[in-house]
């Protein structure tokens, strides 16, 4: 996979969807028995800093594709984007801890199974993050995450080509 960081953090690389994803709306109270602020039901775009056991540590990003990543990364940057039609938009670059679900479900993109996600175990998605798994993929990637009953409860990989 082809990534690039640009200012402030931004990720490039090509794909064919046209729409950026949509965060989640602000956190309200934790769920019972976590410190961490509930998530309301929904999608975020978010890279993944690490996992816990009760908790994931993302920073929320945008995800452009198409003609909107095109837009998004020339008004980031003054520049026309190269080598594809994918742009990751983070201007805060801030991390969030959030309530993650005991079964919560992982998939990743490996590097000899490309390019569908596949379901992994929490201690094998922990290898991916750290970088220590030899399949992985894409050392950087955004991924799509999906909240219900306050917490995160799926985590899935975003392919970028």
């Amino acid at each position: 996979a082809t990534t690039t960081t640009e200012a402030p953090a931004t990720t490039e690389a090509p794909t064919t969807s046209e729409t950026p994803t949509t965060e989640a709306p602000a956190t309200t109270e934790a769920p019972e028995g976590q410190g961490a602020p509930a998530v309301p039901a929904g999608e975020m775009t978010a890279l993944v800093r690490r996992v816990t056991a009760d908790t994931v540590v993302v920073d929320r990003v945008e995800v452009f594709t198409g003609e909107a990543a095109l837009t998004a990364f020339k008004e980031d940057t003054g520049r026309e984007l190269e080598g594809g039609e994918f742009y990751v938009r983070d201007t805060e670059a801030t991390e969030e801890e959030l309530p993650l679900a005991s079964d919560a479900v992982f998939k990743v993109i490996k590097l000899s199974t490309c390019c569908d996600p596949a379901s992994v175990d929490k201690a094998t998605f922990e290898t991916f993050l750290d970088g220590s798994n030899e399949d992985l993929f894409d050392p950087a990637p955004p991924f799509r995450l999906q909240a219900s009953s306050g917490n995160i409860a799926e985590i899935t990989q975003i392919y970028v080509a």
